[in-house]
């Protein structure tokens, strides 16, 4: 699996220090924490301040209807949605409603999500769409089935020489696109 995949729990946007641009070096370095921790590298966190997984079972604008919640961070919660229109399971990311009503926020949310939907590869999961349904701002973008990093980590701990290497590569492939 790749940090950048939906669902992983354990992928977060870094931001490069003063600068507009994140450099590879930074974002590597995020992602080595990320994996040495064996924890999501964002903090769970509520949607605002209500539980994620109260939304279970709602559907959004008749269109997506909320299966089950992957993860949740600081951002917002991530879940397992049926696309009613086009009958495919996708993940659907929701902005926390008190940072979806700052309007720079969802600004940066939408930039972000216009810049995403540009990268293209294997080990990155490609972006649909983004909206605001029933007054609840998302984004939708490919389900990556698998077996979570964090999870492998509970499990097995720590990862060999030899598999570190491989999810390291797979992840900075991913960063590179």
């Amino acid at each position: 699996r790749s940090a950048s995949r939906a669902g992983s729990g354990w992928s977060a946007p870094v931001r490069a220090r003063g600068r507009g641009r994140v450099s590879a070096a930074d974002r590597a370095r995020h992602a080595a924490r990320a994996l040495a921790s064996g924890r999501p590298a964002l903090d769970d966190g509520p949607v605002d301040g209500d539980d994620a997984q109260a939304l279970v079972g709602r559907t959004l604008g008749e269109r997506f209807e909320l299966l089950a919640l992957i993860g949740q961070g600081g951002m917002g919660a991530v879940y397992r949605a049926r696309d009613r229109e086009l009958d495919e399971v996708v993940a659907l990311k929701v902005i926390r409603a008190d940072l979806a009503r700052q309007a720079t926020i969802l600004a940066r949310f939408r930039h972000e999500v216009k810049l995403a939907r540009r990268v293209t590869h294997r080990n990155v999961a490609r972006i649909f769409e983004a909206g605001t349904l029933d007054g609840v701002a998302f984004f939708t973008m490919e389900l990556v089935e698998g077996e979570a990093l964090a999870m492998r980590l509970r499990v097995q701990g720590r990862l060999t020489v030899a598999q570190a290497v491989a999810v390291a590569l797979d992840v900075l492939d991913g960063l590179a696109a």
